[in-house]
Formats: C-alpha cells, structure tokens, sequence
C-alpha cells in the first residue's frame, strides 16, 4: 500500500500553468439566486448555462481571477443532484482536481483503499477525461479527477450540442448511482 502523501503528489505535481483544483461545484435549488451573489454581488463571470437531459441538471460555471465555481441545479424530476440536495442541502457538491495521468492517479487511489465511483475514466463534455472518488472514503467531500488532453487524445470524445444541450457524458456531476448521493 502507497502512503497518503504520494498520491496527493501525483494529483498536483508538473502541471505547468495549470492550477491543481479546476473547480468547486455547488449544488444549488436555484441558479439565479446563486448568480445574484457570485455575480451580481461578487463580480465572477457566468458562462452560458448548459442543460445535461442525461442527468436532468442545468449547469453553469462561474469564473473569476482566481476560481472556478460549477453551480448544478437539477430539473423536475430524479437526478443524483436532486437525492444530494434532499439528504444533505445545498452546498458544496465535488472539488475537481486536475490530474497528470488519471489511470495512475486512480490505481494509486485504489491501491491505498479509497473507494471509487468510476474504476475507469470516461470522456468529459470537451474532450477530457474524468472520474470520481466516492465521499464516503474521502471525508464527506466527492473528489473529482480530471485530466485535461490534447485535440489529437481527444479523438472522438464528444463536445457540447449546439443548442446548449450536452449529450451523455459529461464533465462535472458524477452520477453516482450507489444509492449513497453524498
């Protein structure tokens, strides 16, 4: 078994203009209050807001100088983000942190005993990979993983709808479907 302190440096370590934490999802049961305080008061940008119909959520990422907030809200109806906010309201959702080489950072993960929600990655929204760290093994807080990669990696990894849909998979909730929405 690694020690701890290893796999905390493959998360962060050479990446080269790249910040180790991508973003900070907040699940919310109303975008547009959460705008009025990031935006309105705080003065963070808002992208465009996407629906997912694969996870029943509206999505939109916040940016500042120094942060990136992902604010999900679930449609009408079931989604692991509505079960979240029924157990345990609204708040933080998953910290995402980049990753050099996820395959390595999972096995590594694993090894050390921390439970997985994806064994695997699987493609993000923009070409990227991803996965997530189960919060029952990591404080209560779900990690996810995220590696970023180039056009050429990319193949045919999917990217967003034109009509501000995103179809299957996507960067950024985690479905966990463990029954355990934490």
């Amino acid at each position: 078994m690694q020690p701890a302190h290893s796999i905390a440096g493959r998360i962060i370590a050479d990446l080269p203009g790249s910040p180790p934490i991508d973003h900070i999802a907040l699940a919310v049961r109303d975008t547009g209050d959460s705008l009025r305080l990031y935006v309105d008061v705080l003065g963070l940008t808002a992208d465009p807001q996407e629906v997912v119909p694969s996870e029943n959520l509206k999505v939109t990422f916040l940016n500042g100088p120094n942060i990136r907030l992902e604010i999900l809200e679930p449609l009408p109806g079931d989604s692991a983000v509505a079960r979240f906010l029924d157990k345990r309201g609204e708040g933080l959702h998953h910290v995402c942190f980049v990753v050099q080489n996820i395959v390595d950072t999972l096995e590594a993960l694993e090894s050390a005993g921390y439970q997985l929600v994806d064994r695997q990655p699987r493609p993000g929204r923009h070409g990227e990979i991803l996965a997530f760290v189960h919060p029952k093994s990591t404080n209560g807080v779900m990690i996810e993983l995220y590696e970023r990669r180039s056009p050429a990696q990319r193949g045919a990894a999917g990217g967003s709808a034109s009509d501000g849909t995103v179809e299957s998979t996507f960067h950024g909730v985690g479905g966990l479907t463990t029954g355990d929405d934490r």
